[in-house]
């Protein structure tokens, strides 16, 4: 699952969004107001599964959802996944960090976007 559909997903299970396209919009639009010079095409990677199940169950039915601050989150976890997909067996970690670690999410506070009252089927990231 894309990250913008992850986040238009959690937009529309919270009914903050009509339907997933609105949720994907409004995702584009906080990312191209807040994330100047980031390529937004390099931001929206597919992200594993299982990690995106994760966090649409953290997530839930919030009250309230920063989008600015998930797009932000999601960054960083990206940045913590590659590492450990792309390393060899023979590098090593010097530094002592766990970079392995999952980033937290904490994505549902903050302003919410401008969304109507949702209808039909929610989505809960299980297949």
């Amino acid at each position: 699952m894309q990250k913008s559909t992850l986040i238009a997903t959690c937009l529309f299970n919270s009914s903050m969004v009509t339907n997933l396209d609105v949720g994907e919009r409004i995702v584009r639009h906080v990312f191209d107001d807040n994330f100047k010079g980031i390529d937004f095409a390099q931001w929206n990677v597919s992200l594993p599964v299982k990690t995106a199940q994760s966090i649409i169950a953290g997530v839930g039915r919030a009250m309230r959802i920063d989008v600015r601050k998930f797009i932000a989150d999601l960054a960083v976890m990206s940045r913590e996944l590659e590492p450990t997909q792309q390393r060899s067996s023979d590098d090593d970690d010097s530094d002592g960090d766990n970079h392995d670690a999952p980033a937290e999410q904490s994505a549902t506070s903050g302003a919410t976007p401008d969304a109507t009252e949702s209808s039909g089927k929610r989505f809960n990231g299980r297949t």
